[in-house]
């Protein structure tokens, strides 16, 4: 941020984030900057109220500085919730709580408790038309990035075609990483719950065949237990 200022910072960060930042380095243009990721996966509320800037990533915290007493129920953010049973940003259920939109960032003046909120990303502008080479490739670098770990790694499957094209990129040679992948029901299967098995299963050993074939993956363990089992006994 030193170096390159907040647009910049902005663009070269990749993932999940909320962060601030305090720029107290010009005595008299003191700022405060509030920024939450592209696609608002971290959450980052605020509020201006009594000339002044508080925030979090809860919306607890705020209320109980704040007092409840001194808080009104948003009307609009009640119809989003009996509507959609979620309440988009920056709506809350709190007229005087904001929450920081997906893709924003909060420039507030600490001298003056001016502030402006602005967009730095917007994905149907840089998306309005893509190619699915860049598309593929978009999605590799995330799924790479999400395996970073020191320990070994699992994936979820539901027998859906996105979690088995993301099983499909674990061994691809964008993310290189070896893993053992197995296939566990719970309980006593329906007709239907059985389709959804057998056709999880038939995914899950498709993506491992690529995968074995792409990087030192072990042998698929497909497994079958009741829940129960899983629990340590005491």
């Amino acid at each position: 941020y030193i170096t390159h200022g907040i647009e910049k910072t902005l663009s070269a960060v990749n993932g999940m984030f909320a962060f601030a930042i305090v720029d107290n380095r010009d005595i008299n243009n003191q700022l405060l900057f509030l920024a939450r990721d592209r696609f608002g996966k971290k959450p980052l509320f605020y509020t201006t109220k009594n000339n002044n800037v508080t925030f979090a990533s809860e919306i607890n915290p705020i209320r109980d500085i704040i007092g409840i007493n001194n808080l009104s129920v948003d009307a609009t953010a009640v119809a989003m919730y009996f509507n959609m049973f979620y309440i988009t940003a920056p709506n809350t259920i709190w007229n005087e709580i904001r929450a920081l939109e997906p893709g924003t960032y909060m420039k507030y003046n600490l001298n003056n408790n001016s502030y402006d909120i602005q967009r730095y990303y917007n994905p149907a502008e840089k998306y309005s038309a893509i190619s699915f080479s860049i598309l593929e490739n978009l999605i590799a670098d995330a799924t790479k990035i999400r395996m970073r770990s020191d320990v070994p790694l699992g994936a979820y499957l539901s027998g859906g075609i996105i979690l088995t094209f993301h099983l499909s990129l674990f061994g691809s040679p964008t993310c290189q990483r070896a893993i053992s992948p197995s296939l566990c029901s719970f309980g006593e299967c329906s007709l239907s719950t059985s389709d959804s098995i057998a056709l999880a299963k038939s995914f899950t050993e498709s993506a491992c065949f690529l995968i074995r074939s792409n990087c030192r993956a072990r042998s698929v363990a497909i497994l079958y237990a009741s829940a129960t089992d899983l629990i340590p006994s005491t």
